[in-house]
């Protein structure tokens, strides 16, 4: 693991050294909201991948925003409803939605099955640093 003086995206990832590391899914350390909703997120050098994990039920999540930068929503497994500025769309998995720069956005799951959505920025998100693995959860093999 990196010492404390180093920086902060390599205190988090090893981003930056030039080698390649696998991060097992299971071993990340993750956020909940109540019993459902979590997410973990990795980084890179110039990524983020925010990993969310919903189950049913679980309401419109965040409030309408926006971001300076593009987004790539995975719906991978389950069904989402995206609101995209005036427009609303139903989302069923595997599927992806991109959300342009300052577009106001929300989603929420809908159905009965749990859903699982990756979510991929062309930055490092600071506001997701708490949840990159350092070196001790990247896997060996």
């Amino acid at each position: 693991m990196a010492d404390d003086a180093a920086g902060a995206a390599e205190a988090r990832t090893p981003a930056g050294t030039g080698r390649a590391t696998v991060f097992q899914l299971a071993d990340l350390p993750t956020d909940r909201i109540g019993d459902t909703y979590r997410m973990a997120a990795v980084a890179g050098d110039h990524a983020t991948v925010g990993m969310h994990w919903f189950e049913p039920g679980h309401p419109a999540w965040p409030a309408p925003h926006s971001h300076p930068y593009d987004q790539l929503a995975f719906v991978i497994e389950g069904s989402m409803r995206f609101t995209l500025g005036d427009e609303t769309r139903i989302v069923h998995g595997p599927a992806v939605v991109h959300i342009p720069a300052d577009l106001p956005h929300s989603a929420d799951v809908i159905g009965d099955k749990p859903c699982f959505n990756l979510d991929v920025f062309g930055l490092v998100r600071e506001d997701f640093a708490h949840l990159f693995p350092g070196d001790e959860n990247a896997a060996d093999d």
